[in-house]
């Protein structure tokens, strides 16, 4: 009977399935993805005086800036990536 009671103390919380934790991470990462692109349209409206104040320059704005799948520059982006 004494194992019985004291089997309990031994439990551990269960962990979310993998499904779970996987569509969390995606949430995760997706949030945190809306705020940097955030911060980077708030920052493009900075006049070159002010990103030089901070240490930026537009050109590094720009960079950061993800274009649109359309443009595809993506494509030979990648592809020079694959490349070396």
């Amino acid at each position: 009977m004494n194992a019985l009671i004291h089997s309990f103390d031994r439990l551990e919380p269960a962990r979310p399935p993998g499904l779970l934790r996987r569509a969390l991470a995606a949430l995760a990462a997706s949030l945190r993805e809306s705020r940097e692109r955030r911060t980077l349209v708030a920052l493009s409206e900075f006049d070159e005086h002010l990103l030089r104040d901070i240490g930026l320059t537009p050109d590094d704005v720009r960079q950061r800036i993800p274009r649109p799948l359309s443009d595809g520059r993506w494509l030979i982006d990648n592809a020079r990536i694959h490349e070396r």
